[in-house]
């Protein structure tokens, strides 16, 4: 039996976002982010109405250095993702699973064995 559609964008969603951050952390991204805009955003800089909103839940600068080097590339990505994708609802949600896995690998840093 052929899986349904939802089986396939479950399975292939998350594959391509690993697929696209393992090129994007291999690659030399200097040119693609504006470092000093960007960054200073997420770090808590200027006011962030002017680019997506999203980006706040990437800041990273608040947490313990052990977890900014997990959470950092997550956030270089999604930098890149608001700079060459066109806003519309699939970058968002783009970003949001983006977010989700940043998520889980912070709290994979955190885990404990009960």
């Amino acid at each position: 039996m052929f899986p349904s559609d939802d089986d396939v964008l479950t399975f292939v969603v998350p594959w391509g976002l690993l697929a696209l951050w393992l090129a994007f952390v291999f690659a030399d991204r200097t040119p693609l982010l504006e470092q000093s805009r960007l960054l200073a955003l997420r770090k808590g800089g200027s006011n962030m109405s002017d680019t997506e909103p999203m980006m706040q839940f990437f800041a990273y600068a608040h947490l313990r250095e052990d977890l900014q080097t997990v959470s950092r590339p997550f956030g270089d990505l999604a930098d890149w993702l608001t700079q060459t994708l066109p806003r519309n609802p699939e970058r968002t949600v783009a970003l949001r699973k983006l977010l989700e896995a940043k998520d889980c690998a912070v709290r994979a840093r955190l885990y404990t064995t009960p």
